[in-house]
């Protein structure tokens, strides 16, 4: 992961991270990046104690895939089943609940007025909670998270500058997101 860092550079500026902001990263990315893994996985184990069917399942999967054996990178992309649990474990239980964004310009959101500048903290878990959103969302259900079933999933999420809805901008980067992925 560090030769990604070393090698990385700003959309915009095409600059390279400083020293400084490097070990920055590399301290979120260690102590961080471990909480919001940690308890993406809890939540997981909980609900699959909770489901023995999906959990039976899960096995299945990961028997015919791994054969008992440790993943290889290659083989985590075709774990399916075990990337749809994730997923919807993560949704009624994100590990990180809120999520500060900062207007870019002058906007409205709910009828309020949010001035360039100003700090909005979304919560994804009460959207990913919500009725209007997510179809039984109270149901632990893997399946919604179906290759067949991503043109219908409501997609959660705040645009990104290149998109005009609600002018915010990410001030910082989610190191943990494809942790789950990684061999250990």
């Amino acid at each position: 992961m560090l030769d990604r860092l070393l090698v990385a550079r700003d959309e915009e500026t095409g600059a390279t991270m400083s020293d400084l902001e490097l070990r920055d990263e590399v301290i979120t990315i260690l102590f961080a990046g471990h909480e919001s893994s940690a308890v993406a996985l809890t939540w997981t184990w909980y609900l699959l104690a909770q489901h023995p069917e999906v959990e039976s399942k899960l096995h299945t999967e990961l028997a015919a895939v791994l054969g008992g054996r440790r993943s290889t990178a290659e083989e985590l992309a075709t774990l399916s089943y075990t990337r749809m649990v994730i997923e919807e474990a993560m949704r009624p239980y994100p590990p990180v609940w809120t999520f500060p964004r900062a207007a870019i310009a002058d906007d409205e959101i709910g009828g309020y007025h949010i001035p360039a500048g100003s700090l909005i903290f979304p919560s994804q878990y009460l959207t990913h909670r919500h009725p209007d959103f997510w179809e039984n969302p109270g149901l632990f259900d893997p399946e919604r998270f179906a290759p067949e079933h991503s043109e219908h999933r409501t997609r959660i999420c705040l645009p990104s500058r290149r998109r005009r809805a609600a002018h915010l901008r990410r001030p910082s980067f989610c190191h943990g997101r494809n942790v789950p992925r990684m061999p250990p």
